[in-house]
């Protein structure tokens, strides 16, 4: 899906490395990274629900990761093309061996990194921006605005339909990225900016 240079091959490199490194705080790579120490890295940072999510993705109940495949997790998420994020998410949402997500799933994900967004920013003029859905009809919470975002998606869809959806979907898209980069503290390199909570 998405344009021929989308389908790069994802591969960590050595510039990406270091900025997982200092997103752990690590001054050189480690061979494993325990999940005490993505919990201590984002534990202030993410909606705890969003936090269990990601978890659950990256260490396949296991106790820790190999620094590569973190760094390829950090690349496709944060890096990588849209089709790649969109992959990452799918993995999140669905189960493995799974060929469609449930749009239930989807929606509590949404509401997760919508969260994670208001947390990061709560006090601030942009958190008041995202507090004033609470005072619009159609929006009371991060809830309502989760289902409103993935209201033309099916109960059940694949991935492939996931990739389109998160390609035309500008909202989530702007606060995906906003949310990943602050998560891996790698924004003041990126020309992100905080999206508005409608359009």
């Amino acid at each position: 899906m998405g344009a021929e240079n989308s389908k790069r091959k994802s591969s960590p490199k050595a510039a990406f490395k270091k900025k997982v490194c200092s997103f752990l705080n690590l001054s050189s790579p480690p061979r494993d990274i325990s999940s005490q120490t993505i919990e201590r890295a984002w534990k202030e940072k993410l909606d705890s629900d969003l936090f269990i999510q990601l978890q659950r993705v990256i260490f396949k109940s296991q106790n820790s990761i190999t620094f590569e495949s973190f760094s390829e997790f950090y690349y496709k998420l944060v890096e990588g093309t849209v089709d790649d994020k969109a992959s990452v998410i799918f993995s999140i949402i669905c189960s493995k061996g799974q060929e469609n997500a449930d749009l239930q799933t989807l929606r509590s994900y949404v509401k997760n990194v919508l969260n994670t967004l208001i947390n990061l920013h709560r006090g601030n003029k942009e958190f008041s921006k995202w507090n004033d859905i609470g005072r619009l009809p159609e929006f009371y919470s991060c809830e309502d605005l989760a289902t409103y975002i993935t209201k033309d998606l099916p109960e059940s869809f694949s991935q492939n339909k996931l990739e389109n959806w998160y390609n035309s979907n500008g909202i989530f898209k702007n606060v995906s990225d906003y949310v990943y980069h602050s998560a891996f503290s790698v924004y003041e390199d990126h020309r992100t900016f905080i999206p508005l909570p409608v359009s």
